[in-house]
């Protein structure tokens, strides 16, 4: 059954009443929804999408940290480098 294949990562319901009744919301990130009309293309749908991964700040902050060392020790060569004079 299409809700138990994929209750672990989505959030499956079923409204009668509109134009899209198959309706899917992401579990661990709940902004991520979609719905279709079609029962296939929404299990299509629901076996090919994979949220974005959702990135943590100290990842960002040992980039953008380690960029500004590159960028410092850049700097460095630039102005340490003999001109031509």
């Amino acid at each position: 059954m299409l809700a138990e294949r994929y209750a672990h990562k989505w959030e499956l319901t079923y409204d009668y009443d509109v134009v899209m009744p198959y309706r899917a919301r992401h579990r661990g990130q709940p902004d991520l929804v979609f719905a279709a009309s079609d029962r296939e293309l929404f299990e299509v749908m629901l076996s090919v999408a994979e949220p974005p991964s959702r990135v943590r700040r100290y990842v960002v902050e040992a980039e953008e940290r380690q960029r500004a060392e590159e960028l410092a020790a850049l700097n460095d060569l630039v102005f340490m480098a003999p001109t031509g004079g």
